[in-house]
């Protein structure tokens, strides 16, 4: 099909695709890139099949395209019927240009005849042989006109374009071949065609398969539409918008998944098929990008969930090795022994707001005395809600003020800490430390028996599978140069968390060696 079209491949894929699954497809682009000329090569791939083509403009009328009312058949019989032998209803392959210039009366029975292949002729119901009906505009359609019901019908929409690679223009110019006309050596045959219909229905579609789909569908509630005016300042927010997309339409994607798995020899859709859908969701040209983003982070969406994963055991060893350590340290001084210790990792600080007020042991340890200093000096602290306790504790932690950037996080504030053996001052007002009573025995800690090679493991194991999915997509029919692009671009932001995960993996044993 794209012998002699050059840089049209996925345009003709895609063509080829929809025409097997028996949908709609839009080819959106300027006029002179070869959108009616992959409409005509379309017609040859399948044995004897009829076309129709007609360019739209606001004065077409239905005679033109559905065929001119038959004189006989009102004066013999009077019974209002056309004449369809040649027009759209008798066509396998159907090519509409300009198709947003149709007037009423014919979208009305373009409606029809996409999404139920029947066309109403007088009294008659023609059941039509349409395997594709094609569309082209350089534009989408105008709001307000009541043609929403006619772009829904498009299942995909291919944005296409000019020519972009320098060595395809210049083939493409000098080519002096004025028969474009593909040797099509293999045409698919109507028995082969019905026979693959029934086929597709039989592919199945997996349990994982439908998650990413849910997913996907759940997050196309909140797309991020990013500002692109040049005059916005950082300030400015991303729009967050709402992209419908009809229950129809997700039941005809469904049938469209299934139809590349069935071209590609599977028995089941997986997650390569889901690449399609950057061609299926989008109803305005800004929302492209970020829904083509949206698809690729779910076909990722394990990986990127152990990744989240692993960073959360990490820093939660990290976090223990500390509490060891400062356990360690406190049991250790004599100063500071004998306080209570909560979770291995505070000290808490007695009758301070609710009660819940807890101070980092290794913070209160490096807080200077107050008898040491004058009254006026200190150490910064902040204090602040830990939101991540379902008890909701407050927290006193050191704070150097010289890293300081911007202003602090809602509901922080500035304090200044001394302290003593026994108390804590803050802001120059002393509170207690809670100390054991009596015989109470001190929580003890658990040697932990993670080693590097535990998490490392982990890691090896995730690039493995970034890889295998990787490897997968790139092996469909479908996957082009600009799925490679966007996805190798995502891989690079998930490889960056990654060596930031080995960094922190070798500072956790660090002090071990």
């Amino acid at each position: 099909m794209s012998a002699g079209l050059y840089d049209k491949e996925t345009e003709c894929a895609l063509v080829l695709l929809t025409s097997i699954a028996g949908e709609s497809i839009l080819l959106l682009g300027p006029p002179g890139i070869g959108k009616s000329l992959i409409a005509r090569r379309t017609k040859a791939i399948f044995r004897n099949a009829k076309s129709f083509e007609y360019l739209m403009s606001r004065f077409s009328t239905p005679d033109e395209i559905f065929g001119p009312v038959s004189i006989r058949k009102m004066k013999e019989e009077d019974k209002y019927e056309r004449n369809i032998d040649g027009y759209m209803p008798t066509a396998d392959i159907v090519f509409l240009d300009e198709i947003w210039k149709a007037g009423p009366a014919i979208q009305n029975s373009l409606l029809t005849a996409i999404n139920e292949k029947i066309y109403h002729n007088g009294e008659k119901d023609v059941r039509l042989p349409m395997k594709v009906l094609i569309g082209a505009s350089n534009e989408l359609p105008a709001s307000g006109e009541g043609l929403e019901a006619l772009w829904d019908r498009f299942i995909i929409r291919m944005v296409c374009g000019s020519i972009s690679k320098r060595e395809d223009f210049d083939k493409m110019i000098l080519d002096e071949h004025t028969d474009l006309s593909p040797s099509i050596k293999c045409s698919i045959t109507e028995k082969e065609y019905h026979h693959w219909q029934s086929e597709i229905s039989k592919v199945r579609v997996p349990n994982e398969i439908l998650d990413v789909i849910h997913s996907i569908r759940e997050t196309l509630k909140t797309v991020s539409i990013p500002n692109e005016e040049e005059y916005d300042d950082e300030d400015s927010e991303d729009e967050s918008r709402f992209v419908y997309v009809s229950d129809r339409r997700w039941k005809k994607i469904i049938r469209l998944l299934r139809t590349s798995a069935l071209m590609q020899g599977r028995e089941a859709v997986n997650l390569s098929d889901l690449l399609l859908l950057k061609y299926c969701l989008w109803q305005e040209m800004d929302e492209i990008k970020p829904i083509n983003k949206i698809i690729i982070r779910s076909v990722f969406s394990e990986c990127t969930f152990a990744i989240l994963t692993l960073r959360k055991e990490i820093k939660s060893f990290l976090r223990k090795k500390t509490e060891q350590q400062t356990y360690s340290k406190m049991i250790s001084s004599k100063t500071d022994s004998g306080k209570m210790v909560y979770n291995g990792f505070y000290y808490h600080v007695l009758a301070h707001g609710m009660g819940q007020t807890f101070i980092a042991i290794a913070d209160f340890m490096n807080i200077p005395y107050r008898n040491h200093v004058k009254r006026s000096l200190g150490e910064h602290g902040i204090i602040y809600q830990d939101k991540e306790d379902d008890e909701q504790k407050t927290i006193i932690r050191l704070y150097d003020i010289k890293n300081r950037k911007g202003s602090l996080p809602e509901g922080w504030r500035m304090t200044n800490l001394l302290r003593d053996n026994d108390y804590i001052y803050l802001d120059g007002v002393r509170y207690e430390i809670e100390k054991m009573e009596d015989g109470q025995i001190q929580e003890t800690h658990t040697t932990l028996s993670a080693s590097p090679d535990d998490f490392y493991k982990e890691v090896e194991s995730i690039c493995d599978h970034i890889k295998d999915i990787h490897h997968t997509l790139s092996l469909n029919l479908f996957y082009n140069v600009d799925d490679e692009r966007d996805i190798c671009d995502f891989i690079e932001k998930m490889n960056n968390e990654i060596i930031e995960i080995r960094v922190n993996i070798s500072k956790a044993f660090a002090y071990e060696e």
